[in-house]
């Protein structure tokens, strides 16, 4: 069952539309991993929308500009299996577009021990990453695992998780919540698996497909919160991006913004896929399902890990 939430938590949390990012270390995660439950359900819960961004290492193994989807996949099944995210950020709005709250999760990650590029982490330290206190405050992959698996996170009853070329996002999210297991061997079994998790989910950049993030971002008149290259910053600036381009782009031209609400804040609901619904019950998050969706990987603007990766689908 969803999370309950006491009327007065409710309350807390609808009368905020926070845009500052919450840094969060191992000595304030519970507290925060809360507050991040709290935020969801007053947004809604299955009516919330929630960004995903990830900070990461750099790339061991190229992804090939030719070849299939199962040798480009390949690339990023070997590059997560072998290597940690170092941040991980959400923010999440409500359907009629409030925002509220922004988290950035400061993962264990140690340059001494942990495989990484070093063109990628002097570019994460220019951005502003602290890796001395990552190594000595950071929060364990397995305790945020085990908190992230939440029904009101993950499964059936998921809010609409969103990303911007956000197919390494979403591997190293699937590496968190599985407690490091290995992404499976083929890609309709990686698509199937993180359908299972997360039924709902869009890529921004399948509808915006030319510019980066920040330049999108300076396009729709957006302003940055935060550093770019951090995760919090970078996941708000996806969710505000959708917020804009839903109004702008998809409303203004008398169509529905692809899962989401219209201007008004009233739900889509034909969005809603019956089999997640019907199966809300029993599900647990050993099991997997398949409707898939694929989207196209090109991680990073002015990023030097760009270079290492290609259209992924």
């Amino acid at each position: 069952a969803a999370v309950a939430m006491a009327a007065d938590e409710r309350e807390k949390w609808q009368a905020l539309g926070v845009k500052e990012v919450r840094e969060v270390w191992a000595r304030n995660f519970e507290a925060e991993i809360s507050n991040l439950m709290l935020s969801v359900g007053a947004a809604g819960g299955a009516r919330a929308i929630v960004a995903l961004d990830t900070e990461f290492p750099g790339f061991l193994y190229e992804t090939p500009r030719t070849g299939g989807k199962e040798t480009k996949y390949g690339a990023l099944r070997s590059n997560v299996d072998k290597l940690s995210p170092i941040q991980l950020g959400i923010a999440v709005a409500g359907a009629e577009g409030a925002v509220r709250g922004v988290w950035c999760f400061n993962m264990c990650f140690d340059v001494d021990v942990d495989l990484h590029t070093e063109e990628s982490v002097n570019f994460l330290r220019r951005a502003g990453i602290n890796f001395v206190r990552h190594k000595k405050e950071g929060i364990s992959s397995v305790d945020f695992g085990r908190r992230l698996r939440c029904p009101l996170l993950v499964g059936p009853l998921a809010p609409l998780w969103l990303t911007f070329s956000g197919d390494y996002d979403l591997g190293y999210l699937l590496k968190v919540l599985t407690i490091g297991t290995q992404l499976p061997g083929a890609v309709a079994l990686f698509d199937g698996m993180v359908s299972g998790y997360m039924p709902r989910r869009f890529d921004l950049q399948d509808m915006l497909t030319q510019g980066s993030l920040e330049s999108l971002g300076r396009k729709f008149g957006i302003r940055r919160h935060g550093s770019a290259h951090t995760a919090g910053s970078d996941a708000l600036l996806t969710l505000e991006l959708y917020l804009k381009a839903r109004e702008n782009v998809w409303l203004s031209s008398g169509e529905r913004a692809p899962w989401g609400a219209d201007a008004s804040g009233m739900w889509n609901d034909n969005t809603w896929d019956s089999e997640w619904s019907s199966e809300a019950s029993d599900w647990n998050s050993n099991t997997w399902h398949s409707p898939s969706h694929t989207s196209e990987q090109n991680h990073g603007f002015n990023d030097p890990r760009t270079s290492q990766t290609a259209w992924l689908w």
